[in-house]
């Protein structure tokens, strides 16, 4: 083992001289005086007795005396007990850690010589020079049993290793730090009196750092730290109609972030943790929040974290995606479907209240069936791509099955009205077939002219009494008066028609986009009762709530209300991108997300 390398100052001894003699005879010898003090120097591996010896390995141990005089003898002791005798003016020997006791020693080395007199005391050894010196021998057999180090955040907020060792920086050479996960390479530190290490490349997540403490001499010993902190939980909060508040917690250490709502980057590279972001109603907002070390240069693949959410503005109506709607008045029912199932929904608390799994096709009712209920009484009509159901009420007890009669995503129309007849026009006909919804049986078909190549929004209807039905197209319109099962071209133009809706309630009435405007009309004469001017951004109709007379209608941005007797007023306006909406008893729902939907009655009052 190496030796321990520590200076010691060289020191002089004074030796005492002590004697006692009685002559006998007459011998006289001339004697030479002695010196009161003689100059010696003890030493012990350089170290200077004023400092502490730590040994925490195997130390070889070097005692030199030297002297003007001769030595007579030399003890060491250890704690007053005789460790090694010196008959030399040199002696070495090994201080093992494990042969010791952990604590402190006192190293003595106790020395005699000789006066040099010739006297018969010195012959009688009861005259010499004595004298001593002493070093603390300070005993950690293991210390790595004492190095500790652990983790803080600093006063600046950034993850901070910091450590202790019983040995003195004296005895130490070095620390490496390894902190692969965070750092971009190791860290020396040649500073003893340094015990801490700043990690900038950690903000949150797992790491470790491997503190190593290298004594000299060689010897090492390795504490590991290692740190799970939770990624931040990210919160999305709606603040009003047209803005919603993202906010997530700091990471534990500090962090820069990346915003991204909607496939949007909001903010990057920012310390803020909150942000104020505008609503869309309709879509789902993918909310996320990318954490990195804020100093760029400690980026890597695994200091990178994302906290997740998803956020949408109203409430979810638990079904699947592009559901079926229709709404009975008289039940204050919402009839919807989820997949292979119909689905009776109380239109007030917005609460199921019945299901019906429909037999048949499997992709019928789920991806391209149609709804249809009656104005007059409790009857609900689903088309699946197999066969038409038709229930009395909402107990889906007892069905009425029209098996010849199949409906899919593009079936232009699908209609019951109070005189109990069923209005379909098929996909890719240009004709309306026309059922006893009491019977099944058919009555009479309605050939038209302008099909139009659009499935959305609707361009056929049909009357709510069964006596007026259109068809629009971007060729035109066609209006026939319906009398028993014979029926009349009663209006036609050749204008590029955008859309066609019936008005609840009001059989004589008729809503269409056609040109730059929307119009508002009067069966049979189609007379104009009022329009509205879209020339700027156009507009698509969604539908007139059966419930309120309310009509919603896409433009440019936003989904907007007015009441169907008065266009020039808008009473509630949101921005969307969803041109597939409905509204029923002021609900207004999307045809997406499960679907989504927003009471707009709150609004109604304190619209501006």
């Amino acid at each position: 083992m190496k030796k321990l390398h520590i200076c010691l100052l060289f020191l002089s001894l004074i030796m005492l001289v002590g004697c006692e003699y009685s002559p006998m005879g007459e011998n006289i010898i001339d004697l030479k005086t002695p010196d009161k003090n003689i100059p010696v120097a003890i030493t012990l591996n350089n170290v200077n007795p004023a400092d502490t010896i730590y040994v925490y390995q195997t130390t070889s141990v070097t005692i030199q005396i030297k002297s003007t005089k001769s030595l007579v003898k030399a003890e060491v002791m250890l704690n007053n007990n005789v460790f090694a005798t010196i008959s030399q003016s040199f002696l070495s020997f090994d201080l093992i850690p494990g042969q010791l006791a952990d604590g402190v020693y006192k190293l003595s080395v106790n020395a005699n010589f000789t006066s040099g007199t010739g006297s018969l005391a010195e012959q009688m050894g009861m005259e010499q020079y004595s004298g001593g010196l002493s070093w603390t021998i300070r005993v950690i057999s293991h210390p790595e049993n004492y190095f500790k180090a652990d983790y803080r955040l600093n006063k600046e907020g950034y993850l901070e290793y910091y450590w202790s060792n019983k040995v003195p920086p004296s005895c130490i050479d070095r620390y490496e730090i390894h902190s692969g996960l965070s750092q971009p390479a190791d860290t020396v530190i040649t500073d003893p009196e340094k015990t801490s290490f700043v990690d900038y490349g950690f903000e949150c997540g797992y790491t470790y750092c491997q503190i190593t403490t290298y004594l000299k001499g060689g010897f090492g010993f390795t504490q590991s730290v290692s740190i799970t902190k939770p990624t931040p939980k990210i919160y999305a909060e709606y603040i009003d109609l047209k803005h919603f508040r993202v906010y997530w917690e700091k990471s534990y250490a500090n962090a820069r972030y990346k915003l991204t709502v909607g496939g949007n980057v909001i903010a990057t590279d920012v310390n803020d943790t909150s942000y104020v972001v505008p609503q869309i109603f309709g879509a789902g907002q993918a909310v996320n929040v990318e954490i990195r070390p804020r100093n760029k240069a400690y980026d890597n693949i695994y200091n990178k974290y994302t906290a997740y959410t998803n956020y949408f503005l109203g409430s979810s109506l638990g079904l699947g995606n592009w559901p079926l709607f229709a709404y009975n008045k008289k039940d204050n029912i919402l009839y919807s479907t989820t997949y292979g199932s119909l689905v009776a929904i109380n239109a007030t608390t917005m609460k199921q209240i019945n299901y019906m799994s429909i037999a048949g096709h499997p992709w019928g009712l789920a991806y391209g069936g149609k709804l249809a209920t009656a104005p007059h009484n409790s009857t609900v009509l689903a088309m699946t791509g197999e066969e038409t159901w038709i229930y009395s009420d909402s107990y889906f007890n007892n069905p009425l099955l029209i098996s010849s009669v199949k409906g899919d995503v593009n079936t232009h129309l699908s209609a019951l009205t109070s005189d109990d007849r069923f209005f379909v026009v098929p996909n890719g006909t240009s004709t309306c077939n026309v059922y006893s919804s009491i019977t099944g049986i058919k009555l009479f078909d309605i050939p038209f002219t302008y099909n139009t190549i659009y499935t959305f929004p609707e361009f056929v209807g049909v009357s709510e009494n069964g006596q007026y039905f259109w068809a629009a197209s971007e060729n035109g319109i066609e209006v026939f008066e319906v009398i028993g099962t014979t029926t009349q071209l009663i209006y036609t133009d050749t204008r590029f028609y955008k859309g066609a809706l019936s008005v609840p309630s009001h059989p004589d009435q008729i809503i269409c986009r056609v040109g730059q405007a929307i119009e508002h009309r009067h069966l049979p004469d189609f007379s104009l009762i009022q329009s509205m001017d879209v020339t700027t951004y156009g507009a698509v109709l969604c539908n007139v709530d059966p419930g309120t007379m309310n009509f919603l209608y896409h433009q440019n941005d936003s989904l907007r209300v007015c009441n169907v007797n008065d266009f020039s007023k808008t009473i509630f306006q949101i921005r969307s991108d969803e041109r597939t909406c409905k509204i029923y008893n002021n609900k207004v729902l999307t045809f997406g997300l499960g679907p989504i939907y927003i009471d707009i009655t709150p609004y109604l009052n304190n619209w501006k």
